[in-house]
């Protein structure tokens, strides 16, 4: 979580190395978690991750956007679309908390 403007980072993990190159598509969204306003809050972002044979996990970065408002805690999702294989994905998507600093 963040209190103000910066970035928040999330991991995308494999649960398993793979032999073969993986593409993961990675989406900010607000659909499951409506409080945290793009543009407001954080700026909306696509990450398309690819994974070397043997990588198993990456870093996304989501930058957040400060803003004088009172208005409590905030939340936006991590959302992962696809693999390029249709691998089925065990965890689609992750929360990020924007803690209110005002």
């Amino acid at each position: 979580a963040r209190e103000d403007a910066g970035v928040m980072e999330f991991t995308v993990s494999l649960s398993a190395p793979s032999d073969k190159k993986v593409l993961v598509m990675a989406a900010t969204t607000y659909f499951l978690h409506k409080t945290a306003t793009v543009g407001d809050d954080f700026e909306a972002a696509r990450f398309p991750l690819t994974f070397a044979p043997g990588e198993t996990s990456k870093v996304v970065q989501v930058v957040i956007l400060d803003d004088d408002l009172s208005e409590g805690d905030e939340s936006f999702g991590l959302y992962l679309a696809y693999t390029q294989t249709n691998t089925p994905i065990a965890r689609e998507h992750g929360e990020g908390v924007i803690v209110d600093d005002d």
